[in-house]
């Protein structure tokens, strides 16, 4: 544990030490530099004037600063990064008792979304449920008929009810 000088520990400082723990965990140097640029980012907003005051630092601190930083990164992907890397220094911070543990799974999780999949063939009657389904005016609806209008399902149904016919 490093002890804190009352008036607390520069950022340079800070870095150092916050360093040789990423280093001993095997991150590649472009994933030290990433870390070192949230670090300074976090640390800057905190305490723009004054060195850090590790003892001062308070959960709300790190919501406030990604959701400030989320409204600028609107990217998904670089969203979670940024909250992997404020994790590991939060589980960092509580290693070297600055903070009480658990404050890196307090933190909001990203989701990561699926798009659904129709199943190769379907029915007639399969796709008249589908479209039943998705009637309306509301846009969420219209995407849904957009989505089964396009989808490879509803042509290979199509295409299986035209050699149907042909046949005839």
């Amino acid at each position: 544990m490093h002890t804190q000088a009352v008036g607390g520990i520069s950022l340079a400082e800070f870095q150092s030490q916050y360093d040789s723990y990423l280093l001993k965990r095997g991150l590649s140097r472009q994933t030290l530099k990433l870390h070192q640029q949230v670090l300074r980012s976090f640390f800057l907003w905190r305490f723009p004037a004054s060195d850090i005051q590790l003892r001062k630092l308070q959960f709300n601190d790190f919501v406030r600063f990604l959701t400030r930083e989320f409204e600028r990164l609107h990217h998904r992907e670089s969203q979670r990064v940024w909250l992997m890397v404020l994790r590991s220094l939060l589980r960092f911070l509580a290693q070297e008792a600055y903070i009480p543990e658990g404050w890196d799974h307090a933190l909001p999780a990203i989701g990561s979304y699926q798009h659904a999949q129709l199943p190769r063939r379907l029915s007639p009657a399969q796709l008249r449920l589908l479209f039943k389904a998705s009637a309306g005016n509301k846009p969420r609806s219209l995407r849904d008929r957009a989505l089964l209008l396009l989808s490879p399902a509803r042509f290979a149904a199509r295409r299986s009810g035209q050699s149907q016919s042909s046949r005839h």
